[in-house]
């Protein structure tokens, strides 16, 4: 039987939710959507990067990614351009003014978190399990057919 008070569900969503409008909140005072920011920590990690690559890493579509990458395009974050090898792909870099933007990002963030949410510790530690419970679903999913076929 279903337990609201032992799944894990609710809590999650509650969290991802309540996490991504504290968050947002703070992103607001930069001139960011939480999906932009996203999309610049991946492009912080590993400037420049194809279309698809972003996308893989943060499970979002093409339909997605693309607004929100011709307005950080539209801010001077980012530069888009075609790949030379193949013209559907698009690659994105970041320019200088999208490099600076990290600082200000991080202090902003340092801030929301020493004062509001959590230490680092505690952080890393939930970090730590939430990339091991995506992993352990995503490969579910992945052999979820074959384990339908039995």
């Amino acid at each position: 039987m279903i337990h609201m008070d032992k799944d894990l569900c609710i809590p999650l969503y509650i969290t991802a939710k309540t996490f991504r409008n504290e968050h947002s909140k703070q992103l607001k005072k930069l001139g960011l959507t939480f999906t932009q920011f996203i999309v610049m920590m991946v492009l912080w990690d590993k400037d420049e990067l194809m279309v698809k690559e972003i996308g893989s890493r943060l499970d979002l579509d093409s339909g997605t990614l693309t607004p929100v990458l011709k307005k950080l395009e539209d801010k001077g974050y980012v530069v888009r351009r075609q790949s030379e090898e193949d013209a559907r792909d698009v690659m994105i870099r970041l320019t200088e003014e999208g490099r600076k933007l990290q600082t200000r990002v991080e202090q902003s963030r340092e801030k929301l978190f020493e004062e509001r949410i959590m230490d680092a510790g505690k952080s890393e530690r939930i970090r730590f399990l939430l990339t091991e419970l995506i992993t352990d679903l995503k490969d579910i999913m992945n052999d979820g057919g074959a384990a339908d076929e039995k």
